[in-house]
């Protein structure tokens, strides 16, 4: 008998993998080799495509324009500007934050730029309407001459130098030169204007409320001169402090007579002349201490009764003289910085490089878009021609589906 060898389970299901892969890969390789041979059956068509495009590409980009982009850089101007929070800042720190943090950099100077007054003041100067070939009747015209200003017109901020770049990009080399020098003249003029008068704001602001401060300092000092004037008081705790000196002076006197006058009544009675002498000494120094508490003393020429009403309002005059003089300490400094801010604000900015004429042209890059342009058609010729070829070979079995599809309930 013959013997036969059965192989394993699973060494037959490799071996069909196996053999379904190559027979995927056979096929993958053979629809590619399909597509290659369809590609170069049509070799010529394809290539036709690419020169005829190519030729388009470069006899376009000739009749281009050149565009000529010039550039002007500036600087802020030195030391900056405070405003009114600065000054704050840097007189009473933390105020500031009450008014809200000031935009810092080249933001102000981006905002004028970018703005349309600045836009329309341009497109006027230079006529950009008529260089732009747009329509004057459209009443649209004036927006699409900004929107085209604005395309042209590049602001850039250097973080690594801190400077700001105005790039303009115009088919003339003498007018971009010059439309980017005038956008820096108008920042100039127009950032001058606004500081300056925002300077002046911070300065009229400041100075009205120290007049205000110096008239109320003014009507506490007479008020305190007339309270001086009429109580006769000028110092009111050294005087009261001579006044209680005074006053224990006196009564030790009156003490001291009294004792003699008791003493001397005991010993030689109440009709003795010594006794009567002695009586009317302890009488006039009693009369003394009655007048030093009546107000009679040009120490304190008030009653001892009237001392707390008095004391209070001399407290209240000396309270408001000290509150006016500690606001008058903080806005004289603000003040004389507000006047130095003011004449500081006349600082133009700082051109570093003026625009001049550029002498190369910085668009269109012809090469880059013939390139484009062949690479472009290639692309579509190729799969002009994959998409025809399927469709020829599965033409009629869409059209049969589609038809099937269509009339299918």
């Amino acid at each position: 008998m013959e013997s036969r060898t059965v192989e394993p389970p699973a060494k037959s299901m490799d071996r069909d993998l196996l053999l379904t892969d190559r027979r995927d890969e056979a096929e993958v390789a053979e629809r590619a080799w399909d597509l290659l041979g369809t590609l170069y059956s049509r070799r010529r068509f394809i290539l036709g495509v690419c020169v005829l495009v190519g030729v388009a590409a470069v006899v376009i980009t000739l009749l281009m324009p050149n565009q000529y982009r010039a550039e002007t850089r500036v600087l802020q101007p030195e030391g900056g500007s405070l405003g009114l929070g600065g000054l704050l800042q840097s007189v009473a720190p933390g105020a500031a934050s009450l008014l809200g943090g000031e935009a810092g950099g080249f933001t102000r100077y981006l905002a004028i730029l970018d703005a349309r007054t600045m836009m329309d003041t341009i497109v006027e100067e230079y006529d950009l309407i008529s260089v732009y070939d747009l329509d004057l009747d459209d009443p649209e015209t004036p927006t699409r001459a900004r929107a085209e200003l604005r395309d042209r017109a590049t602001f850039e901020v250097s973080l690594d130098y801190d400077y700001l770049a105005v790039q303009v990009l115009d088919i003339s080399p003498d007018r971009a030169a010059s439309i980017a020098n005038f956008f820096v003249n108008e920042l100039n003029r127009r950032h001058v204007e606004l500081t300056s008068a925002s300077a002046r704001q911070n300065r009229e602001f400041v100075e009205a409320r120290l007049r205000i401060a110096e008239g109320e300092m003014d009507s506490t000092l007479r008020a305190l001169q007339a309270f001086q004037e009429e109580n006769g008081v000028l110092e009111l705790e050294t005087q009261v402090e001579a006044f209680l000196g005074s006053v224990a002076v006196v009564q030790a006197r009156v003490a001291e007579a009294e004792i003699q006058y008791r003493a001397l009544a005991r010993q030689l009675g109440e009709s003795n002349p010594q006794v009567e002498t002695a009586r009317s000494v302890r009488n006039a120094a009693r009369a003394e201490v009655d007048r030093l508490l009546g107000g009679g003393e040009s120490v304190m020429p008030v009653a001892l009764a009237d001392m707390p009403a008095l004391s209070r309002t001399y407290a209240l005059l000396r309270q408001e003289l000290l509150i006016q003089s500690e606001i008058l300490t903080v806005i004289r400094p603000l003040f004389e910085q507000a006047q130095l801010e003011e004449q500081r604000a006349m600082d133009a900015v700082q051109v570093l490089d003026p625009a001049v004429a550029p002498v190369k042209k910085a668009a269109p890059r012809r090469s880059l878009l013939c390139i484009l342009a062949v690479t472009s058609a290639f692309l579509l010729a190729c799969a002009y021609v994959l998409g025809s070829h399927w469709l020829r070979r599965n033409g009629p079995e869409v059209r049969r589906r589609l038809q099937e599809a269509g009339t299918s309930p």
